[in-house]
């Protein structure tokens, strides 16, 4: 019967160090969930910001392309009338050239009459010294 008893309380003390090794594996299992809670709630904060972040960065480069698009657009308004105001400029010296090239030709005309116009009143002063003489004739006869 010692046998028994004594295997009881061996049994027993087996069973209560079993009992404080599984109450000791329940502790630990019980901080590493806590501690895995922990580490997941920090986690999440910094999902949340990376995706605040992310969110910002792709709100920032959408103003970016706007900006970009904005000036692209206006430099292709700038060309055009830089464009338009070439072809005006080349117009208007055109007309600049044929008008030089029409007061060249005015000023050539305005020679030839000028030298017909010489060339007339020659022919007039021969014609008036011719009908001068004519009348010192006439009243000579």
């Amino acid at each position: 019967m010692e046998a028994r008893v004594e295997r009881e309380i061996n049994d027993k003390l087996a069973l209560e160090k079993e009992k404080r090794r599984l109450e000791a594996d329940l502790t630990n299992l019980n901080v590493r969930v806590e501690t895995e809670i922990k580490e997941r709630a920090s986690l999440e904060k910094i999902r949340h910001k990376l995706e605040e972040e992310v969110a910002s960065q792709s709100s920032n480069l959408s103003d970016e392309q706007k900006s970009r698009k904005q000036r692209d657009r206006q430099m292709r308004e700038l060309t055009l009338s830089l464009e338009e105001a070439t072809d005006e400029l080349e117009e208007a010296r055109s007309e600049r050239d044929a008008a030089e090239k029409a007061k060249g030709n005015l000023k050539t005309e305005l020679a030839l009459v000028d030298a017909s116009l010489a060339e007339t009143n020659r022919t007039l002063a021969d014609t008036k010294r011719q009908v001068t003489d004519l009348e010192t004739i006439i009243r000579a006869t």
